[in-house]
């Protein structure tokens, strides 16, 4: 190894380089990763006194002590190194610095040859999560294993923390987990209540521990709700997470999620929660004798899996059951499907894909095995329906199995020609009413010409054919059995033309302008389906011309870094069906035609970052009414404040309101409100005021909401460091 001097700088300071330095400052350092072997380390030390003992065996230094080591950094006013023992000791403001890492105390006390050591009357800084440890004596038991005595950890700055976790002694094993033994926690220094024992993540990877609770008021439901979450990190693969639910209104519900991943190509959750209720379950005017006491066991279970095989093979499970209909009616506020929800379904362990409130009106399951190829999808599947708008499941169709291939649109070697194919068989069950099989062949040939660069038109002729055999009822009526086949005829012509202008507003210096219309003419004969099962799918003659005209402005920003940005800032798409069959007909008197269909107007608008409006509405120009008009509108600055507003209308069904708003009032307050308006029955199904504060190391949210059915209170605690995100139930503003 070798010593790179750091200069004189006047003279009053002793600067040596002996190789016994070397040992100590490994010493110094052993709270850090050791240096890779093989390498020279430079070492740069200062002092304004050095002296060495029993033939340089001992040596101290004192006086201002600096030592710079492998990016880290060290300051004491006394260090004396036994090189023949490995011990060490620095007294006097020890400091120790290694990237944003720090640790500090009055004196400490080490042997570099065990890595081990105490620091008394010391604190430790780990940035990676923002993490503090103080302690009268913090004992360093290994490479990354500490013991504290008198000990506090906090993730707040300052010598006062908001918060903190202190014991009589406290564990923490770098990027593993912390405990903490008769304990209290503190809210600025204070004891607030007595822990026995309290488990916490010293890192941000996965780590077992009580989670944050849930605290909640249910005027009309729950009463007063908690729910103790426990997290387990059960091994590299596997961890669970034990709910513990309490309600003042309802009792005591147990539920268990354990997740697992296996070699990455077999991954899964696993849920269960069990509740004796207290309460009946749904509402007072619902029909009694449903169930009678049995009723009041309230469960529901969840199994999400995923497989990959080799040859393209992989599998999906996803099955969800309740205990009834009003599962979802009584837990709606809140329940672990709707904490679990994401409409991204790449999440590996957040994969429920409805949100399950009181609106939901069925719940299905299924298990499908899928084959792809390159051109083909073999697909086989098994289907569970349970319908919360009967009182019972039993004329609900099922489908299991049904196997499907899909040939998609590929070219035909030594032709002009490409082929494509939809097909599957279905077995449909229920156990009220006729059930039976039913066989779907789709096959069609197409013929691609494109004209120039800009054109193409596709001719596509399919033979669509079904095959039914409906089995007897449970009341002995004769199921139908028969076929139906009709070829359908299709013919598409797309273009695409676009310019491109130079535009100069604020960073934006070209505008692309596309124009994409589009005409599709699409016959199918009358299939004579008016005496099929009801599980056969409709098919309808057809007979028409439906056209689309899109237009599409793109923007080209070029940032700081030279790198050019492009964003759609305005999209509409205009189309219309012309119905022949419609203009054709036969009428009756006083009939009138209306061969027109729907005007379809979908349309964006994004001119920057901070501003969204989209418009999705349908024309009815026969009768002369707006049949949909749904709007949406996003504000937001570059401080944080939010507005969304979304207006729902379906003629003679849907009229509905929802507001967002979140302001920013200041660097830590925030105030929210969510307003959910059914304008055609006139009445209000949420109000919700929100308010959250947030400081350095912890963020408090309180809601309040109204329901048609029910108020509520709730409570939602962060403490940065030891949790992330917001615990299930929070408001989402």
């Amino acid at each position: 190894m070798r010593f790179l001097p750091s200069g004189d700088g006047g003279g009053t300071a002793a600067r040596r380089f002996l190789p016994v330095l070397v040992l100590w400052a490994a010493a110094v350092l052993c709270l850090f990763p050791a240096p890779a072997k093989g390498g020279e380390t430079p070492v740069t030390i200062e002092a304004d006194r050095l002296e060495y003992e029993e033939n340089g065996e001992i040596c101290r230094a004192s006086g201002n002590v600096l030592i710079l080591y492998e990016g880290a950094r060290l300051t004491a006013q006394e260090v004396l190194v036994n090189r023949e023992t490995g011990d060490a000791k620095a007294e006097g403001d020890v400091r120790i610095e290694q990237g944003a890492d720090r640790l500090e105390g009055a004196r400490a006390n080490f042997n570099f040859l065990t890595e081990t050591g105490v620091l008394h009357d010391g604190k430790i800084f780990f940035s990676e999560n923002h993490l503090y440890l103080q302690g009268k004596e913090i004992h360093k038991l290994g490479e990354d294993t500490y013991r504290v005595l008198q000990g506090k950890a906090t993730t707040c700055d300052g010598e006062t923390p908001d918060w903190s976790i202190a014991g009589e002694e406290v564990r923490v094993t770098v990027d593993g987990y912390g405990t903490i033994r008769h304990g209290t926690f503190r809210v600025l220094d204070t004891p607030v209540f007595y822990v026995p024992y309290f488990l916490f993540p010293a890192k941000k990877t996965r780590q077992s521990g009580f989670l944050l609770p849930r605290l909640a008021y249910s005027r009309d439901k729950n009463g007063f709700d908690i729910t103790v979450p426990l997290f387990l990190a059960v091994s590299d693969r596997t961890d669970a997470t034990l709910y513990q639910r309490w309600m003042d209104k309802r009792g005591f519900q147990e539920g268990a999620e354990f997740r697992y991943c296996v070699d990455g190509d077999h991954s899964g959750v696993l849920y269960g929660d069990y509740l004796r209720d207290g309460r009946e379950p749904g509402t007072p005017e619902r029909i009694s004798g449903d169930g009678g006491d049995a009723s009041r066991n309230r469960w529901s279970w969840y199994w999400n899996h995923n497989s990959t095989f080799a040859g393209g093979f992989y599998g999906v499970v996803d099955l969800k059951k309740v205990s009834d209909r009003w599962y979802f009616q009584d837990f709606s506020t809140e329940n672990y499907f709707a904490g679990h929800w994401s409409d991204d379904q790449a999440e590996r362990f957040r994969r429920v894909s409805f949100f399950a409130d009181q609106s939901l009106p069925s719940l299905d399951s299924s298990a499908r095995l899928v084959k792809d190829w390159d051109r083909f999808n073999l697909t086989a599947l098994a289907q569970y329906t349970d319908n919360f708008q009967t009182d019972t499941n039993e004329e609900t169709l099922q489908k299991y199995p049904q196997i499907s291939l899909t040939g998609f649109p590929a070219p035909i070697p030594g032709t002009p020609f490409h082929a494509a194919l939809d097909g599957s068989f279905t077995h449909y069950y229920r156990q009220e009413g006729s059930d039976g099989e039913l066989a779907d062949l789709y096959p069609k040939l197409s013929l691609p010409l494109e004209r120039f660069s800009w054109f193409q038109v596709t001719p596509e002729l399919g033979l669509k054919y079904l095959r039914w055999d409906g089995s007897s009822d449970r009341d002995g009526e004769e199921g139908s059995r028969g076929d139906r086949g009709v070829v359908t005829a299709r013919i598409d012509a797309t273009s695409e033309v676009s310019r491109v202008y130079a535009f100069r507003a604020g960073s934006v210096d070209k505008v692309k302008h596309t124009i994409m219309p589009e005409i599709e003419y699409l016959y199918i004969p009358d299939p004579g389906l008016e005496d099929c099962p009801d599980y056969v799918e409709p098919l309808e003659a057809t007979n028409a011309v439906i056209c689309s005209l899109t237009n599409v402005l793109t923007a080209r920003m070029t940032g700081a870094d030279g790198k050019n940005r492009y964003w759609d800032v305005f999209r509409l798409k205009l189309s219309q069906t012309l119905d022949i069959a419609e203009m054709r007909k036969d009428l009756s008197p006083g009939e009138e035609r209306k061969p027109l269909g729907l005007l379809g107007v979908k349309a964006s608008l994004t001119p920057n970052e901070f501003v969204y409006l989209s418009a999705d509405a349908a024309y009815e120009p026969n009768d002369g009414f707006w049949k949909k008009t749904d709007y949406y509108l996003q504000l937001r600055d570059g401080r944080g404040d939010k507005a969304t507003v979304e207006y729902l209308y379906t003629r003679d069904s849907v009229e509905e309101l929802n507001v967002t708003l979140r302001a920013r009032c200041t660097k830590t307050l925030d105030l929210g409100y969510i307003l959910k308006e059914n304008l055609k029955d006139k009445q209000t199904v949420e109000a919700t005021y929100a308010l959250r504060y947030r400081r350095q190391c912890w963020a408090l949210e309180l809601s309040y909401s109204e329901k048609p059915d029910d108020r509520q209170i709730l409570v939602s605690l962060v403490l940065f460091g030891l949790g992330q995100g917001w615990p299930g139930g929070g408001t989402s503003w």
